[in-house]
């Protein structure tokens, strides 16, 4: 149902089925489980979008430092991470710290998928909106 709120951009109604999910997820399993992490995720990307940029913050760099930890520093999920954070810092109006996390999605993702790969055109479109963003 959260997710279905948030395809209709009802954020707000979203945010409490997150929080419980995600409580849920944190009382039953460990923080490295694929579910409590898409769920950290899930809440970190609904706080954002109501507004609550410093704990979107917090989750978004919990997710990343366990994915970093478990996955490597170059695998998708991970450079999936680094793109939320830097986006989530980006809306905080902390432009350059932002282009360097979207510069390093880039370059990963060339090494790691190609440059024709959907996530990495993706990831420079994304470089490309900060930079704009940056005036």
């Amino acid at each position: 149902l959260a997710r279905c709120l948030q395809e209709m951009g009802r954020w707000a109604e979203a945010l409490p089925l997150h929080q419980r999910a995600a409580a849920v997820w944190q009382r039953t399993a460990e923080p490295e489980h694929p579910g409590a992490l898409t769920e950290t995720h899930n809440l970190a990307c609904c706080l954002q979008k109501v507004g609550q940029w410093g704990e979107a913050h917090i989750l978004h760099q919990k997710t990343l430092a366990i994915k970093e930890r478990t996955l490597g520093r170059e695998h998708p999920s991970t450079l999936a991470s680094v793109n939320s954070l830097a986006d989530c810092v980006q809306s905080m109006g902390r432009w350059d710290e932002a282009l360097l996390m979207h510069q390093r999605v880039v370059e990963a993702s060339k090494r790691t998928l190609g440059a024709e790969h959907p996530a990495t055109l993706t990831a420079v479109n994304n470089m490309g909106m900060c930079l704009r963003d940056m005036g």
